[in-house]
């Protein structure tokens, strides 16, 4: 199944929310040495220059290996405090980067000067670089990956669509919500090499574009750093991860079903898991269930394209009546597939909006910035983006 990527969607700035995590809290009894560990760490964090990344240093200093975080609001803060619970599962040294963002040109020689600026700092040898990107971070980090010696890399929020089927030449990981608007370009056929390519692993959770959670990042990380180093994937519970995938199956949930015997198969590769992989792939209610997901794929490929085209000649009373149509099937629908699919084509068209009032704003006789701020609050009347733009407009009226 074929997909053409949207190139509106390659070039906006996706000012999106982020999920954050609940902070695990250490056993009383260990207070004292937690104390102490924290009083050491904010010292050692003191001598460095954290205006380009937030820094987590693996307790072993002979560690090589290296993680990039990129945010694609430059935000490596955020990262650093939702990552620093679990990073000790995730054998390396971290930077968060801080000076790499959407729409920044130079990012291939800023991710280079960091990585070069922490060896510096740190007096640490890297044999091995990973690179962790949401959205435009994820792009970057793919388009880096390509030029650099790169050990892997985890694609949020982001994928790279029909090339996922050429030779890729690190170990990739993609992670997406089912509700996220780039869920297509993470999307392969479990039929397709992809699908039984072991550099390459896909993750789903339900939810919208987003960053995953850590338990979904520390399996995609811990699955690209094992084609270097095996033993990370010690910890994996196979007789965990089967019973998840029944219960999948007991409930008739497919695509989740199939995407974790993938896991599965990919993570422990034996005659067994590779049996059942096929096994579960060729029964006739899988691909029956797979030909109608492809189809709703197409169908909102299909969707999407005609109401991006209808934006500037529709009116803004056909749009107020489209979008209600919207929100009923996404409310009412008993239809998973159709719900998902008509979450993600809102959500498309929320980051639609962003960039077609952005590109009208500043022309002093639009005559289209009024429609398209009412359909972009319609779409998303709680966006700070939105709610930026309206002010604009309205001290550009009132000046």
């Amino acid at each position: 199944m074929k997909y053409t990527l949207i190139t509106l969607i390659l070039s906006v700035i996706l000012l999106t929310n982020c999920s954050t995590e609940t902070k695990q809290k250490e056993p009383e009894q260990k207070q004292e040495l937690q104390e102490k560990n924290v009083i050491a760490e904010q010292k050692q964090e003191k001598e460095f220059d954290n205006s380009l990344y937030e820094l987590i240093l693996s307790d072993d200093t002979t560690n090589t290996n290296l993680i990039v975080f990129i945010d694609p609001h430059g935000d490596g803060k955020f990262i650093y405090d939702n990552i620093k619970a679990v990073y000790k599962s995730l054998d390396a040294n971290i930077i968060c980067l801080k000076n790499v963002e959407n729409n920044i040109g130079n990012y291939f020689q800023l991710i280079n000067n960091d990585i070069e600026n922490y060896k510096k700092q740190t007096n640490r040898l890297v044999d091995n670089i990973y690179i962790v990107g949401f959205s435009g971070g994820a792009r970057m980090a793919f388009q880096y990956a390509n030029k650099q010696d790169v050990a892997g890399i985890v694609m949020c929020g982001a994928g790279i669509g029909n090339m996922i089927n050429n030779k890729i030449n690190f170990p990739l990981a993609l992670i997406s919500g089912t509700a996220d608007f780039n869920f297509n370009e993470q999307y392969y056929s479990p039929f397709s090499n992809a699908a039984k390519n072991n550099n390459i692993l896909g993750l789903n959770f339900n939810g919208k574009h987003e960053w995953p959670n850590n338990n979904l990042l520390v399996l995609a990380i811990q699955f690209i750093q094992s084609k270097k180093n095996a033993s990370v994937l010690k910890n994996m519970n196979y007789n965990d991860m089967m019973n998840d995938y029944n219960e999948y199956r007991k409930h008739n949930e497919q695509y989740l079903a199939f995407k974790q015997i993938e896991v599965i198969n990919k993570i422990f590769n034996t005659e067994q898991t590779n049996t059942e992989f096929n096994n579960f792939i060729s029964s006739d209610s899988f691909k029956k269930y797979i030909t109608e997901f492809e189809v709703s794929l197409q169908i909102e490929f299909d969707r999407n394209n005609g109401l991006a085209s209808a934006l500037p000649s529709q009116t803004w009373e056909w749009w107020n009546n489209k979008i209600d149509e919207i929100d009923k099937t996404i409310i009412n629908s008993d239809n998973e597939l159709e719900q998902n699919s008509y979450k993600r084509t809102k959500a498309y068209l929320g980051i639609i909006m962003y960039s077609m009032v952005n590109n009208e704003i500043n022309k002093p006789d639009s005559k289209l910035i009024e429609k398209y701020l009412k359909i972009y609050e319609k779409l998303e009347p709680k966006n700070e983006d939105m709610k930026k733009f309206k002010e604009m407009y309205a001290y550009q009226n009132n000046s």
